[in-house]
């Protein structure tokens, strides 16, 4: 059941998901301003059995990278969205803000925020920054932006496992042989040959690329895929979009 509800200065918009069994229903909540721009403020989900709410804020929080919707269009279905240019590099102030939020996400994580730890570090990342014009992460933060990044990514349909997620850290890497022996070391890992069958999540990180020119590419559109081979009568035997190549 989905319908439009004026509140005052706002309107909210329900859907209402009955379920057979508990018969619960949840509320997701937009909101507009007056003035008819749109703000996506956040959606929140209420348990009408337990009274419970939880409340998602990711696209309004999102800053850098905005999504692309619009109170016209929606556009978090497309299988291929428009992304920043990768090649492009971060000005100072970007990377300034998007580490600071980073850094705050994490030790908000661990229910730290505003500690001294989070305040040292913080001022360590920067200080980083400033001669750099990169910071490296540590481990546990690796891990953590791994994780959230897969928990937040909208058309995966894996990512309720986002916390068992494996992190395997090869930002030590040098050469292309190193590479290889490393994703040999992801297939094994996550096809998990002592239980076949019983697939296991991983990811691998590679070294940051510092600008277009020095860059660790992996060229495959993906790790296990059938070969394809032009014949010489012109024909295709296998995969004809693996041809190329």
């Amino acid at each position: 059941i989905i319908e439009w509800r004026k509140q005052t200065d706002r309107y909210s918009f329900f859907i209402y998901i009955a379920t057979s069994s508990s018969k619960t229903r949840t509320m997701i909540n937009t909101v507009s301003v007056p003035d008819n721009k749109q703000v996506y403020d956040s959606a929140s989900a209420i348990n009408y059995v337990d009274g419970t709410t939880a409340v998602d804020s990711l696209l309004r929080d999102s800053k850098v990278h905005p999504t692309g919707c619009t109170e016209k269009r929606c556009v978090g279905s497309q299988m291929f969205p428009k992304r920043r240019d990768v090649k492009k590099p971060y000005t100072k102030d970007e990377m300034i803000e998007l580490a600071k939020d980073f850094i705050k996400q994490y030790y908000e994580s661990m229910n730290e925020k505003d500690s001294i730890e989070h305040k040292e570090r913080e001022a360590e990342v920067l200080r980083e920054i400033e001669e750099k014009g990169i910071y490296d992460l540590t481990f546990k933060e690796l891990s953590f932006g791994c994780r959230t990044a897969w928990r937040n990514a909208p058309r995966c349909i894996n990512r309720i496992q986002w916390r068992n997620l494996t992190v395997f850290d090869q930002r030590n890497v040098k050469t292309a042989e190193e590479m290889c022996a490393a994703m040999i070391n992801h297939i094994r890992y996550c096809t998990n040959p002592t239980k076949p069958g019983v697939l296991r999540s991983a990811i691998t990180v590679f070294p940051v690329a510092i600008d277009a020119e020095h860059e660790y590419r992996v060229w495959n559109p993906q790790f296990i895929k059938y070969a394809g081979y032009k014949m010489e009568d012109g024909s295709i035997r296998g995969d004809p979009s693996s041809v190329e190549f």
